[in-house]
């Protein structure tokens, strides 16, 4: 209408004015009241969630999470809403219109009306997912990273330019023997020797400069052990920060072949040096380049005279034969044995059989010949020889009274000895693949391509091992197996294999082992009593004489082990000394009963003696005799329980008195029984019963030093045993 003004715009309020912001931006912009239900929602949520903002409203958060989820949600939020506090970056996941998972971070502030009431909250929820996403793949990654460098064959460094190190992999802790927390923080020179460190300072300057350097240094395990190395050392930046990463390999083998290898070298030239047959070494063109000193004796040039030169023995009637064998082996040909003529420098005409074969340098380029010849009647000598020596060593392999043997390239036994059947229990080349090898520590199958025989045939060389062998019917036997290839032209044509029983090895270690804890038991107590009673005198005046008692009982005790340990140790070596004279071997046991009188009354034991019909009078050591007799009794003593009954008796057998001392104790079972006398071994008995168990061994030792002999018979456990001693009568 005209005249009329129109009416003023209506001013925008700051919510209006700042809506098209908080719709545009990218994150999800929310409100909820009191009871978190939703009353805004911006159009993002559609992106975030696939929602409408229609979709949310009269919603909570509570109900777009999953079960679990809005369950510790409500338990996170409620004392939060209850004290109306903020609540920054709150990291949950919400469910998606279509079902998929969204992690969410969140951040809320409580919302006031103009009277500071409070009427709920206001916030912003941003999608992580991707974020999450990409730390988990960084987790996995460092993850791979860790188990690649954890892997890798070499000890791997990580250090910082001043030379601390900052991590290693568990190369480093097994090659050097520390702990990873030992070594992370620690200065390199940790594990390099000190003299290393101050004779190589260049090293670390050659890193510098260039960034890398390769070489051979030496390492320093923790157990002060000092090992060679290689050495590669890298300068790099890892994460903006120069960093040194260090790579170090054992090359202890590497030396030992190296060392091995100049040694087969020397030995090498020492063959050629005193080798009996006539070595020539030739270039491509048919030029002398060695010549051993029996080449010199066959055909009476020195080796000054001919190097460089064509072969002097070659006459030009013989010149196109030699030609055409030095073609023959340029073509890659190994010639054996070819007859041909040659003539020494005084013109004489001999036969010689040559071998030839090229000569490869580290890249396989053929760079020379090597010749050798014989006279024919050194050959045939020779072969005579070596078929006397074959039948001498076909005869040496049978006696040889460890199991040998031979096996081909192919698998198949070529040759056993006789060793072999006997203690192979009938296994042999028709059945031998039935038998399993298993590892000594874990007793697992070895795979038969690993066999050590099987390893030889591929050319490989190893020490004697320790391995078990399984036979079908259940049978096992430790053995400590050889075997080594045979190379014939450079080519593995057999192997050779031979193995020692070591059943009794490992029995003797076994009670070697026994043997020295009971050694130890018995030499220590005596000591531990003799503190102890030193003590108590030193604190109680008045048991000073009751300490010396037990003071001079336990010196004499550890006396008599230290005397039976020398005594065993003298009949071992053969050097126990004897002194016979006549004596009554009778009464020699009744002095000896007399002297364990105490021993025998302590423990409650009856004595029954049954003296012989007529003296036994025997050449013996008097002193030696009652020390046998003592053994024994003492014995009987210790293993028969007290109420018990030790018989001694003596009769004459022959030319021969016996002695025999019988006790109603333990007994020995049939399977100690054999075992009885052997030095530095003991019968399975109670830890509660002393002694080291020499005893039977000094008896057995002093016997047999007079001439005579010992013997043991029990019914079984726990029905006594007999011990007899028999010893040859004086005049007989």
């Amino acid at each position: 209408m005209a005249g009329v003004k129109p009416a003023p715009p209506i001013p925008e309020t700051p919510a209006e004015r700042f809506r098209p912001l908080v719709e545009e931006i990218y994150d999800w912009v929310w409100e909820v009241d009191e009871h978190a239900i939703y009353t805004y929602a911006s159009p993002r949520v559609r992106d975030l969630l696939g929602l409408a903002p229609e979709e949310v409203l009269g919603r909570t958060p509570f109900d777009l999470m999953p079960p679990e989820e809005a369950q510790r949600a409500r338990a996170l939020f409620a004392p939060v809403m209850a004290r109306r506090e903020p609540f920054p970056l709150l990291e949950h996941t919400m469910v998606a219109k279509d079902g998929h998972l969204v992690t969410v971070e969140t951040s809320g502030w409580p919302v006031l009306d103009a009277q500071g009431q409070f009427r709920g909250y206001r916030g912003v929820d941003r999608d992580i997912s991707e974020r999450k996403r990409a730390e988990q793949a960084l987790r996995e990654s460092e993850a791979r990273y860790r188990a690649l460098f954890d892997a890798a064959l070499s000890a791997i460094f990580v250090e910082d330019l001043a030379g601390n190190i900052l991590d290693v992999n568990s190369r480093v802790t097994e090659l050097y023997g520390y702990s990873h927390e030992e070594l992370v923080g620690a200065p390199l020179s940790t594990v390099v020797p000190e003299e290393v460190s101050r004779e190589h300072p260049e090293m670390a300057e050659e890193v510098l400069r260039t960034g890398r350097l390769a070489a051979e240094a030496w390492g320093r395990r923790k157990s002060g052990e000092v090992f060679p190395t290689e050495v590669s050392i890298r300068l790099v930046q890892m994460a903006g920060q120069p960093r040194v990463i260090v790579y170090v390999r054992d090359i202890t083998e590497r030396r030992r072949a190296e060392d091995a290898l100049r040694e087969s070298e020397e030995r090498f030239r020492a063959l050629f040096l005193a080798a009996p047959l006539a070595i020539v070494y030739l270039d491509l063109e048919g030029k002398v380049r060695a010549w051993d000193p029996a080449a010199e004796r066959m055909f009476g040039w020195r080796e000054e005279e001919v190097r460089g030169e064509p072969m002097p023995y070659v006459t030009p009637e013989e010149e196109a034969t030699f030609m055409a064998l030095l073609a023959r082996v340029r073509r890659g040909e190994s010639i054996t044995g070819e007859e041909v003529q040659a003539y020494r420098r005084d013109g004489t005409v001999i036969e010689l059989s040559v071998s030839t074969a090229a000569v490869h340098d580290s890249r396989g380029r053929q760079v020379g010949i090597m010749g050798m010849a014989e006279d024919i009647t050194a050959r045939k000598e020779a072969q005579q020889a070596l078929e006397q020596e074959r039948a001498f060593l076909s005869s040496a392999v049978d006696i040889i009274p460890f199991p040998l043997g031979f096996i081909a390239a192919d698998g198949t036994i070529l040759r056993t000895n006789r060793a072999s059947h006997e203690q192979l229990w009938g296994y042999g080349p028709n059945n031998w693949r039935m038998v399993k090898l298993l590892r000594p520590d874990t007793h697992a199958p070895i795979p038969e391509q690993e066999w050590p025989i099987f390893r030889a045939l591929r050319g490989e060389v190893s020490p004697p091992l320790e391995l078990i062998l399984a036979f079908p019917d259940g049978r096992e036997l430790p053995i400590l197996l050889t075997v080594a290839p045979i190379f014939t032209g450079g080519q593995v044509v057999a192997a050779v294999w031979a193995f020692q029983d070591i059943s009794a090895l490992k029995q003797a270690d076994r009670e070697k082992n026994e043997f020295l804890a009971f050694l130890s038991h018995e030499l220590l107590t005596p000591l531990t009593n003799l503190s102890g009673w030193v003590q108590a005198a030193r604190q109680t005046p008045e048991m000073t004489e009751q300490a010396l008692e037990v003071i001079e009982r336990n010196v004499s005790r550890q006396r008599q082990i230290l005397d039976d340990l020398l005594d065993v140790s003298r009949i071992v070596h053969g050097k126990l000394e004897i002194e016979p004279q006549p004596t009554d071997l009778w009464q020699a046991a009744e002095e000896t009963l007399e002297d364990f009188a105490p021993a025998l009354k302590e423990k409650n034991l009856q004595v029954a003696t049954q003296p012989p019909p007529e003296p036994l009078v025997v050449n013996a050591d008097p002193r030696r005799l009652r020390q046998v007799v003592g053994n024994l009794v003492s014995n009987a003593i210790k293993f028969t329980d007290p109420g018990g009954t030790i018989t001694v008796s003596a009769t004459r057998e022959g030319e021969m008195g016996k002695l025999s001392v019988q006790d109603t104790g333990k007994g020995i079972s049939a399977e100690d029984l054999p075992r009885l006398f052997a030095p530095f071994r003991q019968v399975r008995r109670a830890p509660e019963i002393g002694g080291v168990g020499l005893g039977l061994a000094l008896v057995r030792g002093i016997v047999e030093r007079h001439g005579g002999r010992v013997s043991a018979a029990s019914p079984g456990e726990g029905r006594g045993s007999t011990f007899t001693i028999a010893l040859p009568l004086a005049g007989s």
